[in-house]
C-alpha cells in the first residue's frame, strides 16, 4: 500500500483546481469525550479569513470542532464555542500543530511548535460529548444545502497542510512529542481515508517525516558462522539512529499515582538531555499484596489484614462473632496488581440498621468515604424524614466534611445525599442552616486540579474556581435544564439565554475583596437550589417564586461593593398582572437562627412576567420573593377554580347556542325590542364563552400573530356582552321609568351600533395606541415551557387593563344597579294599593329579580369584593355564577317563558303533548315576571285612561304582545 500514503507529501490549497479533503463516507467520527488532532501547517501569503479544518454536524450552525484563522491569529472551536489564541504564525514556514481536550476533565490546549499557545477568552471547557457523524473537511469550511455539503468561498487555507492526524483521547505534552511521526487511531494520513476533490498530494523533503512509515530497501547481508555453512537472514533494514533498550525496576509507593506517566517523564527529562528519545515503554507489574485496610460497613467496623494475591482474609462478624466475614485479594486482569474486592457479609447482621443506629457510628479520615455511602443507602430508600433523622444525617455528614480531606469524589457522594434528602417530602426549615454551611464547608475544602471543578446532582449544583486576585476579571455562574430526574447544566462567563433558571455575575470589583494568600489562588464558589421546601420564611404575605443561587468567596466578607452584583432569576409561577416581586438574600440569623427572607442591600433592577433582575452589592444566597398578600389562593383552590369556570362556560355555550336557535327559528319570538336585545346579547355571551374555552389551547401554539388575534377577540366580546347588557337596562330605564308611546325610528338599528360598534372603537384604539398591550403573558420572553393551562392570550398591560376593562365595566355595571334599583322601586310603587301579595305572587318577585340579576350582569360586581378573608369563597361564587350566566339567562328567558315553550309544543313535540297554531293558553304572565305586566300606562309619570282591573285582564306576557315601541320590557 506504498503508493497510498500521504506521508512525506503536502497538499496544496492554492491550487485553483485543489477544491478541498473531506473525510471518507465510510469512516465515521465517533461519540468523543476527549481527543487529539496534530497536523504540519504552512502559511503562504496573509489573509484575514482562513480554515484550516473543520468538523460539523448537519443542522447545527457552528462548528463542533474545527481551526481557523484570523489574521496570523488561530481560533480554536469545540462544541460550537469559540477560543482565540495569541500566537501570530510566521509565514513561508512549517508549524507543527496539535489541539487536546478532554471533556470530563474540561481542559482544551493548543499547541504551536511543541509550547502550550494561551487562549484568551476565558469560556468555559464543555463538558459534553463531541457530536458523532458529523462531516470533515481540510482547507475550508463548509455547510449545507439540502442535506449536501457545500464548501464556503472565502475562507480557504492560503498555504499546505500535511500530516492530519486524530486519536480518541487527549495526549499531555510530553507525550505529544512521541506523536510527532506517529499514526492517528482515527484519522490517518493515508490517501484511503479521504475525497481529494481535485487535490494532488506534492511529495516535499522538508517534511521532518518523509519517510515514516516506509522501509527502505537495503543489500542483502551475509554473516559467517565458525560452526556451520553460509546462512542468508534476508534484507535487514539501515537505521541512522542508534536504539538502546533500557530495564528498570521500579518500587512504587505512591499506589495513587500514574506509574506509567510518572516514569515516562522521568525517562524523557534524564535521557533529553543527550538528545534522546523514549519509544515503546512497557511496564511489568508485579501483583503484589493487597494492603491492610479499614471499611466501616452496615455490618460493623472491620480491619482487613494485608492478604496475598489469591488468598482470602476471614475475620469475626462484629454483630456475631461466631459468623465469619470475608474478603477476596484477587489479581486485576488489566493492572495485574493485587486488589480487594467486596468484602461478603452475608453472615454478618447489621448493626446499622436505621438511620438512627448512625449515632453509634464513628466517623475517621479512613472511613469518611464509607460512611457517606452508608448515608446514603439508608436515606435513598425513605420519602420522607423526621426531624432527629435529619438532625442525625446532617450531624454525621458534618463531621466527615471536617475531619476528612476533601477529595472530588467524596464532596461529590456528599452532594449526591444532600440531594437525596431535599429531594424528600421533609420538612427542612429547622435544618437549612445546617445544610448551607455543609455545602459551603464542602467547596471551601475541596482540593481539585485546575481552576475550576463543578459538582452537580438533582436540584443541586456547585461550581468551584481558583482565580488569581491580581488578575480577577469578573466571573459568571449561570444554570439551565433544571428537574427532578437529571443534574443540572452549569454554564460559566455566558450569557443568559432563554433556558436560563439561575444566573449570577460577579463585577470585577469583586477582586479587590480577595484574600492575599501569598500567590496563591482565592476559592469562589456558586451554589444552585433547585428547590423552594430548603428556603422556607414565616412571612405570609410572601412566596418564593424561584430558584436559589448564591457566590461567596473562602475566608472573606463581601459587603457593600460599588458595583452590584447582578442576579437573574426565572419565576416558577408567571407574574400574571406584574404584581409586586422583592429581591431577597437569606438571613441565616433570622428567625431565632433558622435563617429567613432579608432585601436590605438588594434592589428590584428589572421585572416581566418570567424573570426578575436584582441588583445587590454583597455576596450570599439570592431569591425573588412574590407578594402574594394580594393573591391567597392555594393551587388546589386554583385548579377547582378553573375547572369550575370551564365547565360552567361549557355549559353556558350550549345552552346559549339553544337559546339563539330557538329565537332564530321561531320568527314570533323575536318581533318585539326585548327579544332582539336578548338575542344579541346571547350572541356576544356566547362568543366570549367559545373564546374563553379555547384561549388557553390557542395560545399553546406560541404563534405572537395568533395569540394577538385570541387576545382581540377576547378583549371585543367581553365588551360586548357588558354593552348590550348595559342597553338591556337602558331599554327596560325606557319601558319603566321615561314612559312614553312615541315611535322611536330605527330604534333596533341604533342599539345594534352602539352595541357592537363601542367595543370595536375601544379595541380599534387600542391596537392603533399599543398594540402590544395583547398578547401571551408567558409567551413574552418566556424562559420555560409552561402548563398549557398557565397560557393565557389577553391584555399584557396594566393601564389599558384598567382603563379599557375595568373602568368600562365598572361604568356598565353601575348604571344597570342604578336601574335595577329603580325598576325595584317602580313595581314596588306599582303594588301600593293593591290587596296584600300571596305566598306565590312573593315567590314570582323573587324569580323576576334573580331573571334581571343575572340579565343585567350584576353578578360580576363580585369581582370588586374578593379580598380579605371571605375572598375564596367570594372567588367560588363569583366563579359559578358568571360561568353560568349563560345557562341562567336560557333558564328564566327561554325554559321559564310560556311563549317559548308554547313555540317548543308547537313545532317539536309530538303526540298530546302537540300544540296547534291557534291553541287557547292562558294568558298569565311569564313565570317570575309578573311585574312586567304592566303596560306603559301604569308608569307613575303618566296618567292612566284604564282600571287597574282592565290591565290586570288584558295585559299578557311581554314576549307574547307585539308593542312596537321603546316601552316594552322582556326578559
Amino acid at each position: 500500500m506504498e503508493n497510498l500514503t500521504l506521508w512525506g507529501k503536502k497538499v496544496d490549497f492554492m491550487n485553483p483546481k485543489c477544491n478541498f479533503l473531506q473525510l471518507r463516507d465510510d469512516l465515521r467520527i465517533p461519540k468523543l469525550e476527549e481527543l487529539t488532532v496534530c497536523l504540519d501547517l504552512w502559511k503562504q501569503i496573509q489573509v484575514q479569513n482562513w480554515c484550516v479544518f473543520m468538523y460539523k454536524k448537519q443542522g447545527r450552525e457552528d462548528p463542533q470542532l474545527g481551526l481557523f484563522g484570523e489574521g496570523g491569529n488561530l481560533r480554536v472551536w469545540l462544541s460550537e464555542s469559540s477560543w482565540l489564541s495569541s500566537v501570530d504564525l510566521s509565514l513561508q514556514t512549517w508549524h507543527s500543530v496539535c489541539l487536546t481536550w478532554s471533556g470530563p476533565r474540561q481542559r482544551l490546549h493548543l499547541y504551536v511548535n511543541g509550547s502550550v499557545v494561551k487562549l484568551e477568552e476565558e469560556i468555559s471547557v464543555p463538558n459534553v460529548p463531541l457530536a458523532p457523524n458529523g462531516t470533515l473537511t481540510l482547507g475550508v469550511s463548509h455547510g449545507f444545502t439540502n442535506g449536501e455539503l457545500v464548501p464556503e468561498s472565502g475562507h480557504k487555507l492560503p498555504g499546505y497542510m500535511s500530516l492530519f492526524r486524530m486519536w480518541d483521547q487527549e495526549y499531555s505534552h510530553r507525550q505529544l512529542l512521541d506523536l510527532r511521526c506517529a499514526k492517528g487511531d482515527l484519522i490517518r494520513w493515508v490517501v484511503s481515508d479521504w475525497h481529494m476533490h481535485g487535490c494532488k498530494a506534492i511529495p516535499d523533503t522538508g517534511l521532518k517525516c518523509e519517510t515514516f512509515p516506509t522501509t527502505p530497501s537495503t543489500p542483502s547481508t551475509y554473516t559467517n558462522a565458525s560452526t556451520g555453512p553460509i546462512t542468508s537472514y534476508g534484507p535487514l533494514p539501515t537505521f541512522k539512529d542508534s536504539f538502546f533498550r533500557v530495564r528498570l525496576n521500579v518500587n512504587v509507593n505512591n499506589p495513587y499515582q500514574d506509574s506509567e506517566e510518572v516514569i515516562r517523564i522521568w525517562l524523557q527529562e534524564t535521557l533529553g538531555k543527550d538528545q534522546m528519545s523514549v519509544l515503546n515503554l512497557e511496564i511489568l507489574t508485579e501483583p503484589g499484596a493487597c494492603l491492610e485496610e479499614s471499611q466501616q460497613m452496615r455490618e460493623g467496623f472491620y480491619i482487613w489484614p494485608q492478604t496475598e494475591a489469591q488468598q482470602t482474609a476471614t475475620v469475626p462478624c462484629e454483630g456475631d462473632p461466631r459468623q465469619k466475614a470475608t474478603r477476596l485479594c484477587c489479581l486485576d486482569g488489566v493492572t495485574e496488581k493485587a486488589t480487594w474486592t467486596a468484602p461478603d457479609l452475608l453472615l454478618c447482621p447489621l448493626i446499622v440498621a436505621t438511620i438512627l443506629d448512625l449515632d453509634n457510628v464513628v466517623v475517621l479520615p479512613s472511613n469518611s468515604m464509607d460512611v457517606v455511602e452508608i448515608i446514603e443507602n439508608l436515606t435513598s430508600c425513605h420519602t420522607k424524614l423526621s426531624f432527629t433523622e435529619l438532625v442525625i444525617v446532617l450531624g454525621k455528614l458534618a463531621e466527615v466534611v471536617n475531619m476528612s480531606q476533601m477529595t472530588p469524589p467524596l464532596g461529590t457522594a456528599i452532594i449526591n445525599v444532600i440531594a437525596n434528602i431535599i429531594a424528600t417530602d421533609s420538612d427542612l426549615s429547622l435544618v437549612t442552616n445546617e445544610i448551607l454551611s455543609i455545602t459551603d464547608s464542602i467547596g471551601n475544602k475541596m482540593t481539585f486540579g485546575g481552576d475550576q471543578y463543578n459538582v452537580a446532582a438533582p436540584s443541586l449544583a456547585i461550581s468551584l474556581f481558583n482565580v488569581d486576585p491580581g488578575h480577577f476579571q469578573g466571573l459568571s455562574f449561570g444554570v439551565s435544564s433544571v428537574s427532578q430526574d437529571s443534574s443540572p447544566e452549569i454554564f460559566i462567563n455566558q450569557d443568559p439565554f432563554d433556558d436560563t433558571v439561575a444566573f449570577i455575575s460577579l463585577p470585577h470589583v469583586v477582586g479587590n475583596y480577595l484574600p492575599q494568600q501569598n500567590g496563591t489562588s482565592s476559592r469562589v464558589q456558586f451554589h444552585f437550589y433547585g428547590t423552594m421546601d430548603l428556603f422556607k420564611d414565616s412571612e405570609p404575605k410572601m412566596k418564593l417564586n424561584t430558584y436559589v443561587v448564591s457566590a461567596s468567596v473562602t475566608n472573606a466578607t463581601i459587603v457593600d461593593l460599588e458595583q452590584p452584583i447582578v442576579v437573574t432569576l426565572h419565576h416558577l409561577e408567571a407574574n400574571m398582572l406584574n404584581d409586586e416581586v422583592q429581591c431577597v438574600y437569606w438571613d441565616v440569623n433570622k428567625n431565632d437562627k433558622l435563617g429567613g427572607w432579608e432585601s436590605s442591600g438588594c434592589t428590584v433592577n428589572h421585572t416581566i412576567a418570567t424573570r426578575t433582575t436584582c441588583f445587590c452589592n454583597h455576596l450570599t444566597h439570592f431569591g425573588v420573593l412574590l407578594d402574594v398578600s394580594r393573591t391567597m389562593v392555594s393551587d388546589v383552590n386554583e385548579e377547582i377554580l378553573t375547572i369550575i369556570s370551564y365547565l360552567g362556560c361549557g355549559i353556558s355555550s350550549i345552552f346559549l347556542g339553544i337559546s339563539l336557535l330557538t329565537y332564530v327559528a321561531f320568527e314570533k319570538l323575536r318581533r318585539d325590542y326585548p327579544s332582539k336585545i336578548l338575542l344579541n346579547l346571547s350572541l356576544a355571551l356566547l362568543g366570549l364563552n367559545l373564546v374563553f374555552l379555547v384561549n388557553s389551547w390557542l395560545s399553546s401554539f406560541n404563534s405572537y400573530g395568533l395569540c394577538i388575534v385570541v387576545a382581540v377577540v377576547q378583549h371585543y366580546t367581553l365588551l360586548a356582552s357588558f354593552t348590550w347588557m348595559g342597553l338591556e337596562a337602558l331599554h327596560m330605564y325606557f319601558a319603566l321609568v321615561k314612559v312614553f308611546n312615541i315611535y322611536v325610528p330605527f330604534y333596533m338599528l341604533k342599539f345594534c351600533v352602539l352595541g357592537w360598534g363601542i367595543p370595536l372603537i375601544i379595541v380599534s384604539l387600542v391596537l392603533i395606541v399599543k398594540m402590544d398591550a395583547y398578547g401571551s403573558i408567558l409567551y413574552d420572553n418566556s424562559t420555560q415551557k409552561q402548563n398549557t393551562l398557565d397560557q393565557f392570550c389577553w391584555l399584557k398591560s396594566d393601564v389599558v387593563f384598567y382603563v379599557s376593562v375595568v373602568a368600562y365595566i365598572l361604568f356598565i355595571l353601575l348604571c344597570n344597579v342604578s336601574v335595577f334599583v329603580v325598576v325595584l322601586v317602580q313595581i314596588r310603587n306599582m303594588r301600593e294599593g293593591k290587596a296584600a301579595r300571596k305566598r306565590s305572587g312573593l315567590l314570582h318577585d323573587l324569580r323576576g329579580v334573580a331573571s334581571l340579576t343575572f340579565l343585567l350582569g350584576l353578578t360580576w360586581m363580585l369581582a370588586f369584593f374578593t379580598w380579605g378573608p371571605a375572598k375564596v369563597a367570594l372567588l367560588y361564587l363569583f366563579a359559578i355564577l358568571n360561568s353560568l350566566q349563560g345557562f341562567f339567562v336560557f333558564l328564566f328567558h327561554c325554559l321559564m317563558k310560556e311563549s317559548v315553550r308554547k313555540q317548543w309544543r308547537i313545532h317539536l313535540c309530538c303526540g298530546r303533548f302537540r300544540l296547534t297554531e291557534h291553541s287557547d293558553l292562558s294568558h298569565t304572565a311569564t313565570v317570575g315576571m309578573k311585574f312586567r305586566q304592566y303596560q306603559l300606562t301604569h308608569a307613575p309619570s303618566m296618567k292612566s285612561a284604564k282600571s287597574d282591573h282592565s290591565n290586570s285582564t288584558s295585559s299578557t306576557s311581554c314576549s307574547s304582545h307585539s308593542d312596537r315601541g321603546p316601552g316594552s320590557v322582556s326578559g
